[in-house]
């Protein structure tokens, strides 16, 4: 195809045939979204007032280069540099884990469950810094801190708290290893852990299994609360009495995870299914009187 004189008609069709045997129809379509608003700050709508509109052989050149990288299922965000989370702009790139949506509904229901006032928070394994960046911007008045084992997601969380215009306190942790501050007695513990079994990966997309952090999403097969066991037990050192922790969890993992916080002193424990109906968040307070 002649890269003069072009459309954006022919840009879409090109799209559309050269992704056709990667991605199902309906992603095509989230992802042309995407690219035109990218490369042309195009939303939905100028798309479709724009059909016949020439662009030129740069643009062209730039398309052609990112459906080449989606043909490898590079991810688009890792390809564009940037996510969108809880309507705010994130940067990401390869060796931080993109938040997904599931994430946002976690942080909604902290949210609804949350008064706007100074509270203290704790993110235990913030990665690209997305749930400690969208309490920031909700609840103005919180002083949050955020930690995470690499120091490459540590610098992206801190980019993006300042292009949000936020005050996030990132720092280098292994929650494992934490030394944490003992003075500090949070209100809120929230977290969204690694919890994807080994055994789970025959299920996922290449796009995930070949570019984002594994770390960051997979556990053992023989300790799939590996993480969830750190967590809790570091969190009865930090948190305030009758304080909560937030956690996403493997849908799988319910009861065992309700078992774990019970006996650990943690009380009016809660599950709660995502929009697809999985059970994938968890909230229990610790030791709260009733």
């Amino acid at each position: 195809m002649t890269k003069k004189n072009l459309s954006v008609k022919d840009a879409l069709f090109y799209i559309k045939k050269e992704l056709k045997q990667y991605y199902p129809e309906r992603e095509i379509s989230g992802l042309i979204s995407i690219i035109f608003e990218y490369l042309l700050n195009y939303t939905k709508t100028d798309i479709h007032l724009n059909y016949d509109t020439k662009i030129s052989e740069y643009t062209f050149l730039k398309i052609e280069d990112i459906v080449r990288q989606l043909k490898k299922y590079n991810p688009i965000q890792y390809i564009t540099g940037k996510t969108s989370f809880f309507d705010l702009e994130l940067f990401v790139e390869e060796g931080v884990f993109i938040p997904r949506p599931e994430t946002e509904e976690l942080v909604s229901w902290i949210l609804n469950e949350t008064p706007c006032n100074s509270l203290t928070i704790l993110d235990v394994g913030t990665g690209s810094g997305c749930i400690a960046i969208a309490l920031a911007r909700n609840l103005p008045k919180a002083n949050i801190h955020a930690f995470d084992l690499s120091e490459e997601a540590i610098n992206i969380a801190k980019r993006n708290a300042k292009h949000n215009n936020v005050n996030v306190s990132f720092f280098k942790s292994d929650i494992f290893n934490p030394g944490l501050p003992g003075s500090v007695k949070y209100d809120i513990i929230v977290s969204n852990p690694p919890y994807i079994l080994e055994n789970e990966k025959k299920m996922m997309h290449k796009n995930v299994l070949d570019f984002e952090p594994q770390e960051a999403l997979f556990v053992p097969e023989t300790d799939p609360l590996k993480y969830y066991r750190a967590i809790v037990n570091q969190s009865k050192t930090i948190i305030r009495d009758g304080g909560k922790l937030y956690l996403e969890i493997n849908e799988k993992q319910g009861p065992n995870i309700c078992k774990l916080l019970e006996e650990n002193s943690y009380n009016f424990i809660e599950t709660k299914k995502d929009i697809n109906g999985k059970t994938r968040m968890a909230r229990a307070y610790y030791n709260k009187k009733p």
